[in-house]
């Protein structure tokens, strides 16, 4: 296993994602409350579009354009986190739950695990063998903005040499995460609010204006059909 700078519950890394220092030090209820479990995931809404270009821009940063379905989840979960504190969305829109082993994006992290995959799209751009995801063709990245291209080829990049128990222990670290730790509430699983995601990455005041945004596209897809 691969040992960089920072310990991290006795691995070390050569980076600490936003808020991590904020939950070892602060207590562990998340500012959305105790009744996490009832709050919806916000406004935000699963992109097909940019979600199969932005598993298809990580999986071309491996030579074989191929990765295990849990490594593809933790770095596609760490992009779309960066793109939320960068730009004030996600790149995905997916929802985001808290499983024993870290955060994921729920739709995409069961999509991924399942055997049998039924969406056209996904079976026209990739194929699973075995626990590895495969780009097949290539979906393009028009969907995607500059700054989630280049946030998706980041991540891959600085997690290069990190292992799937590496990115593990690192996502368990994240605030939001610590704050909706299933176990520690006694469940299997738990949704994470985005609200939790915001105040972990510092944009707590900005959490009126996004969810708005988010509302306001949601509405417009709607109205549009999209």
């Amino acid at each position: 296993m691969t040992l960089l700078n920072g310990s991290v519950r006795g691995l070390e890394f050569d980076f600490v994602p936003a808020g991590v220092e904020a939950a070892a030090q602060g207590g562990m209820v998340g500012p959305a409350g105790t009744q996490t479990e009832e709050k919806d995931h916000g406004p935000f809404r699963l992109d097909v579009s940019r979600t199969v270009q932005a598993v298809a821009v990580l999986l071309d940063s491996d030579p074989g354009k191929r990765m295990s379905s849990l490594r593809l989840s933790q770095l596609l979960y760490i992009a779309d986190r960066e793109c939320l504190a960068g730009t004030g969305r996600p790149i995905t829109g997916d929802r985001i739950m808290a499983l024993d082993f870290g955060p994921v994006l729920a739709d995409v992290y069961r999509l991924l695990q399942s055997d049998r995959w039924e969406q056209p799209t996904w079976v026209e751009f990739f194929r699973k063998v075995g626990y590895q995801i495969e780009r097949v063709k290539d979906p393009g990245v028009e969907a995607l903005s500059e700054f989630a291209i280049r946030t998706l080829r980041d991540i891959a990049d600085r997690y290069q040499r990190h292992g799937e128990l590496d990115l593990v222990r690192l996502t368990q670290r994240l605030p939001e995460w610590q704050w909706n730790d299933p176990v520690r509430h006694g469940q299997l699983e738990r949704p994470i609010p985005i609200e939790d995601v915001l105040v972990a990455v510092g944009r707590a005041k900005d959490i009126p204006w996004i969810m708005e945004a988010a509302l306001a596209d949601a509405t417009l897809d709607q109205v549009l059909g999209r």
